[in-house]
């Protein structure tokens, strides 16, 4: 699922070596929370107009966790170019 959402990620963005996951699947909600880090310059390629394209990521990601059944929360962060590198 993590591979899932970075290879998504990287063809998305101008800066590919910039895209950074984090997964926190102890959540006291029974969800697993996915923290995508972009740099801030590609944060509109991963929202997309209206948040399309953000929609979009998650529904393939919640099409492939369906026959799991459990439950992702997809979360989209601009992270500053210090905290990337």
């Amino acid at each position: 699922m993590e591979e899932l959402l970075m290879m998504l990620a990287r063809n998305l963005v101008s800066k590919p070596d910039s895209v950074k996951i984090e997964v926190n699947d102890s959540a006291e909600d029974g969800m697993i929370h996915y923290h995508l880090y972009v740099d801030p310059s590609d944060m509109g390629r991963i929202i997309g107009k209206q948040g399309r394209v953000a929609k979009a990521i998650r529904q393939i990601l919640y099409a492939v966790i369906f026959p799991f059944i459990f439950s992702v929360f997809i979360i989209f962060n601009c992270a500053p170019l210090n905290q990337i590198l």
